[in-house]
């Protein structure tokens, strides 16, 4: 029967070293003539497996520890953010005051309807809301922040605005020449070079000194 082949077939143990002494102890409690075959794990098996519960358990480790670091000890301030926070509330007035000379400039005639010298009109408006834009520039760069990293990176946003400001003049003249197609601005990386620009502005609590958007509608 089946039973009677089960009982014939060999038991296997598997020990760890030193742990032979297990087997007498079974043999002694079989009661039928059974085979036993013994694998004993050699010590190398034995120290691999230490091993690698032991490296698991440290990256693990090591990940929660990561994670804690970033919550609750990493800095959360911005790598853009200056310590003179007096510079960035004065820069976020006069860039109202630019702003509100832009808002006198705005014409919502529709181009169609102002005959051939339309595009030349359209060129004299934002030429003159550029040029509100350049006068703060100017006025920045004469007087940087007091501190080194405020200065530094200031004097590369003031950077990023000459050549925004360059991209205005180009698209103001094109259409003086009849050609009205979309404003084509620098790209940095493959974004608009505003944008980099106006993350710069938002992280120091500039809001009003973001590029303005009147050539994206």
């Amino acid at each position: 029967s089946l039973g009677a082949i089960a009982e014939r077939l060999p038991s296997v143990f598997l020990l760890p070293p030193g742990d032979l002494s297990q087997l007498s102890h079974s043999s002694h409690q079989e009661k039928s003539p059974r085979i036993s075959i013994i694998f004993v794990l050699s010590p190398i098996v034995v120290s691999v497996k230490i091993v690698l519960r032991a490296i698991v358990a440290t990256t693990i480790s090591l990940i929660v520890v990561m994670w804690v670091y970033a919550l609750f000890f990493a800095s959360k301030q911005s790598i853009n953010k200056f310590e003179d926070r007096d510079w960035a509330k004065k820069a976020q007035a006069r860039c109202l005051v630019a702003r509100e000379e832009r808002n006198l400039l705005s014409d919502y005639r529709v181009v169609d309807t102002l005959g051939l010298n339309a595009l030349n009109e359209r060129a004299n408006i934002i030429d003159a809301a550029t040029d509100t834009i350049e006068r703060f520039v100017t006025e920045f760069r004469a007087a940087l922040p007091n501190d080194p990293k405020g200065a530094e990176l200031v004097d590369l946003w003031l950077d990023d605005y000459e050549i925004y400001i360059a991209d205005r003049r180009l698209f103001a003249n094109n259409l003086r020449n009849g050609v009205n197609l979309p404003f084509a601005e620098t790209a940095i990386e493959g974004l608009p070079l505003s944008e980099k620009i106006a993350t710069f502005a938002a992280d120091n609590e500039m809001s009003f000194c973001k590029p303005p958007i009147d050539l994206s509608v």
